[in-house]
């Protein structure tokens, strides 16, 4: 039931008309504004949750998450950052260590068999990437678990 010109002949003087149209334009851009946040949450959810199903891949690249998620990677790697507070890397990386970890948890002693499990062809980097989220080495971490 809106009618433009009905709105603007009602408007008594030029400064209530200039008013009109800066309230139009504020909600407009606050609009669009609310309205891309929620895309952005979205893509980085679906980045997360692309994460989250494909993590024990060894080639795992931002790339091919970007293009699952129908956005170049620059502006991925951007968005992830400005929604989480973290690089994409480092969430793969958590994500992996966090997953490798259950699987300690559960009983998995073969150090190099977990790291194959999450991703990680090299199982001395898998333990670096191990220790410097835990503090402890997976063989120490499982050494600990055995003891108690």
């Amino acid at each position: 039931n809106f009618n433009l010109l009905k709105e603007i002949q009602e408007k008594k003087t030029l400064d209530h008309l200039e008013a009109w149209i800066k309230e139009i334009f504020n909600k407009s851009i606050n609009f669009k504004i609310s309205k891309s946040d929620t895309h952005f949450s979205k893509v980085v959810a679906d980045a997360k949750k692309y994460i989250d199903e494909n993590y024990n891949k060894f080639d795992l690249k931002i790339d091919e998450i970007a293009k699952n998620v129908y956005v170049g990677y620059g502006h991925l790697c951007a968005l992830f950052k400005k929604e989480t507070g973290k690089t994409i890397n480092t969430y793969i990386t958590e994500t992996r260590i966090n997953k490798a970890k259950q699987l300690l948890d559960e009983g998995y002693s073969n150090i190099s068999a977990v790291s194959t499990m999450v991703g990680y062809a090299d199982a001395n980097y898998f333990g670096k990437c191990f220790k410097k989220i835990y503090g402890i080495t997976p063989g120490r971490y499982i050494d600990e678990i055995q003891s108690k």
